[in-house]
């Protein structure tokens, strides 16, 4: 071994130097080959750090080199069908007309709705029952006669005397008779009247169009049974004058009248809120139910999506649509599902939207916002956002495919050992690129392009086949024909030269 202060070698069982006479420690060679050992082991870390930060910034340099690569193919005009999509002039107007259409359309029904809830509120200035007898009873009490609201509390205190037998009528049955049903003709009117006062405060308030249909729709009904009740009041009320009440003629202060007079009938004022309730009701249901076509919860709405930007590192493969429904109205989550290549993996992605129909009617929905959740893992993710009843005014049913045109997108190196908390604080901090402004659409129509993927996997979007002096691949990357492997996906090319 050797010396600690002269540094030369000595025998491993001497005490003493024979060259220094320094005193030889095992204890201190011990300490002094651990110490070494572990300065040898950080600086293996140190270099497995850096060859992992070299190949890193190798894998950096070469995905760098393809999407420039893809800008200058872009440029040549080498991607078949590839358009400049952020330069569609009609978008925008289109959306504008759509929104200003659903607008005038929720207007249109505000107004009618809140001109039929008006009615039946004013409706309690009109007479609502006639009864031949009490227009002497109105005479002495000396307010005018049409019953309504008004003048059936006016009239009470006279009813409750002539059922003591203080006043000028001295059947005091009829009187309490008549009290009673004016209680109850009361009663129904103030139901009325906090029903549809509630309803032109909703209508007003709030700017839901199915909770606004709701809204109508019940205090319809409600106006419904008031008409209702009144009449079942006046029915049973005069079957018991015709069976219970004895003889023809009823005494009052100054003569006789006929018990024909006795009878109630419904004015005008019930007439009205029958008329007014069954409209508003119909109108309601017409127009949900023409909601609910637009709107027909079917679940979950898988589209495919059948565009690709050529030079992000990911393929958005499908878009879900999930509805549901709440005593608010209908809520919808959109999940993306994407393919990630590249070594990277997609932490967020705001995009534009573009469903269309059957019919080739195209839907825009403005710009949403898609993150990863925290399970999310691997190459295949799918990232969930949020959209709103009024962007999804479309029948579910007759919508065939989506375009994804994204904007922006974060994305995370996989294997980096970067945990959630990281990444969501590099997104939150905008640390993100954006898209190319380019498309291409898929070769396949959306049937075959959905029998594809369900068989040879969701990255397929192209034929495979020539592309001038260049092969493309099935995810839509175009590389030179001497690569055995897609630089993208890294999918195998059979046919590259030898």
């Amino acid at each position: 071994m050797e010396c600690l202060r002269c540094g030369k070698e000595i025998r491993g069982d001497s005490q003493f130097c024979i060259y220094c006479g320094q005193k030889v420690s095992q204890c201190g060679y011990d300490q002094e080959t651990q110490k070494l050992a572990e300065k040898l082991a950080d600086l293996e870390k140190e270099q497995a750090e850096l060859e992992k930060k070299k190949q890193e910034t190798l894998q950096e340099e070469q995905d760098l080199n393809l999407k420039l690569d893809n800008y200058t193919r872009l440029q040549k005009g080498e991607y078949a069908r590839c358009r400049k999509w952020r330069s569609e002039p009609a978008t925008a107007r289109e959306v504008q007309q759509r929104e200003t259409e659903k607008t005038a359309k929720r207007t249109n029904s505000k107004i009618l709705f809140l001109a039929l809830s008006m009615i039946c509120c004013g409706s309690l200035f009109l007479p609502w029952v006639n009864v031949p007898l009490f227009a002497w009873i109105m005479d002495y009490a000396e307010v005018d006669y049409p019953l309504n609201f008004f003048n059936m509390i006016t009239s009470l205190p006279l009813l409750e005397e002539g059922a003591r037998g203080k006043g000028w009528i001295y059947e005091t049955n009829i009187c309490s008779a008549l009290m009673l049903d004016f209680i109850l003709f009361l009663i129904l009117m103030v139901i009325l009247l906090l029903v549809f006062g509630l309803c032109i405060y909703e209508l007003i308030k709030h700017h839901s169009e199915l909770y606004m249909y709701q809204k109508v729709k019940s205090a319809s009904l409600w106006g419904i049974v008031c008409a209702a009740g009144t009449w079942l009041i006046c029915f049973f009320t005069n079957l018991w004058i015709q069976n219970d009440f004895g003889g023809e003629w009823f005494r009052y202060y100054g003569g006789y009248i006929n018990r024909t007079d006795l009878v109630l009938k419904a004015d005008s004022g019930v007439w009205l809120v029958l008329v007014a309730s069954v409209a508003g009701y119909i109108c309601a249901k017409l127009a949900e139910g023409e909601d609910e076509k637009e709107k027909k919860k079917y679940g979950d709405t898988p589209l495919e999506v059948t565009n690709y930007d050529p030079v992000l590192p990911f393929r958005a493969v499908r878009l879900l649509i999930r509805q549901s429904f709440s005593f608010t109205g209908y809520s919808f989550t959109a999940f993306l599902k994407v393919m990630s290549f590249m070594h990277q993996s997609v932490d967020m992605i705001e995009a534009e939207i573009h469903v269309i129909t059957n019919s080739g009617h195209k839907f825009v929905l403005p710009a949403m916002t898609f993150f990863k959740p925290a399970s999310g893992k691997g190459s295949e993710v799918v990232l969930n956002g949020q959209l709103y009843g009024k962007q999804l005014d479309c029948n579910f049913s007759d919508l065939k495919e989506a375009k994804i045109y994204v904007r922006q997108y974060a994305v995370d190196r996989d294997g980096s050992g970067t945990d959630q908390r990281i990444v969501k604080e590099s997104v939150f901090s905008r640390i993100i690129e954006e898209g190319s402004g380019f498309s291409v659409d898929s070769d396949f129509v959306t049937e075959d392009l959905k029998l594809m993927r369900r068989q040879y996997g969701d990255s397929y979007m192209k034929r495979e086949g020539s592309q001038g002096e260049n092969w493309m691949c099935s995810c839509g990357q175009i590389y030179d024909r001497k690569l055995k492997n897609c630089p993208l996906c890294g999918k195998e090319n059979r046919e590259a030269e030898i």
